[in-house]
């Protein structure tokens, strides 16, 4: 017995369609489901090599030119503009995250998702109207590609004119740049009152007050009813931000920070125009290249098909 556990037989596995498509040869302690599983390889093979295989198929239904039907149709459709247009609405509502584009460029890229809601909207239309339409068809393809281009082309010109005012240090030609400066100066008056207060109050120098306190410790950064610095509240809200992100102070020259403890970098105007140049220019261009050929091949597609689509 000992002498038979070493030697190795041959085994003949037949499958349910009763041919025999290989025969085994298995150590004693191979197990039955090796060898079934070696067969289902091998007949894998077998039926791709006759073109009854599973990627046959896929291939043979992508590259058959008989008309899909309908019931596939949208589904496909729907899924593939999701994903071609999915990629620069996901970038446009990423970049209206950042506190220097929603400062100078604004929210808009908040509402560039909506256009995926308008595509499953059209799904919807496709299904109830029983075959493809032009107008859905339109609606769901071109007009989105026009849509997030027209706001990828607004982030790009406002990041090319507002950048440039931004890094330049002329502070009184650009009215925009100015009204920022002076509520940092507003900010930095209110904050030193605080400070002085304070001193007072603990009977403690400023300069020792000053490292232990910063503007947001203090009662005048809370809003009150009858606030004397309402106009000024959401600058110093983007302010804050551009300190404690970019270790900035200061807005058209550097200055002792404000609300961080942290040694300033640069002042918060060249910090802000240097975000736009390094993150929403690249990316508002690479969208405008992507949606304009993917606008083109819409169009192009539309045309080709318009004698099939009915209105």
């Amino acid at each position: 017995m000992d002498e038979e556990r070493g030697i190795r037989r041959q085994m003949t596995v037949d499958t349910t369609g009763g041919s025999d498509y290989s025969t085994f040869t298995v150590s004693e302690a191979s197990s039955a489901s090796t060898a079934s599983l070696l067969v289902g390889i091998r007949k894998s093979f077998a039926d791709e090599r006759k073109g009854a295989g599973f990627w046959s198929d896929m291939k043979n239904s992508v590259l058959s030119t008989e008309e899909m039907s309908f019931s596939i149709w949208p589904h496909f459709y729907t899924c593939a503009c999701l994903a071609v247009y999915g990629l620069p609405s996901i970038t446009l509502a990423h970049l209206a995250t950042d506190e220097s584009v929603a400062f100078w460029i604004g929210p808009y890229g908040y509402y560039a998702p909506l256009t995926l809601v308008f595509i499953l909207f059209l799904h919807a239309v496709h299904l109830k109207m029983g075959k493809p339409r032009l107008v859905p068809v339109i609606f769901s393809s071109v007009v989105p590609a026009a849509l997030l281009f027209a706001l990828a082309n607004e982030h790009l010109l406002a990041t090319k004119s507002k950048a440039q005012m931004l890094l330049s240090k002329d502070c009184r030609t650009f009215p925009l740049k100015g009204d920022v400066h002076r509520s940092w100066v507003v900010a930095s008056k209110v904050f030193d009152e605080c400070i002085n207060r304070t001193a007072q109050e603990f009977q403690r120098s400023p300069e020792d007050v000053r490292t232990i306190r910063r503007f947001q410790d203090c009662r005048e950064w809370t809003p009150e009813r009858s606030d004397p610095w309402a106009e000024h509240r959401r600058t110093w809200k983007y302010l804050q931000q551009l300190e404690i992100e970019h270790h900035c102070s200061g807005w058209c020259f550097q200055a002792a920070p404000v609300w961080t403890y942290e040694k300033p970098k640069d002042a918060c105007s060249v910090s802000a125009g240097a975000v736009l140049i390094a993150k929403v220019a690249p990316a508002a261009s690479r969208m405008l290249v992507f949606l304009g050929i993917t606008g083109a091949i819409a169009v192009g597609g539309i045309l080709k098909s318009e004698t099939s689509l009915e209105l």
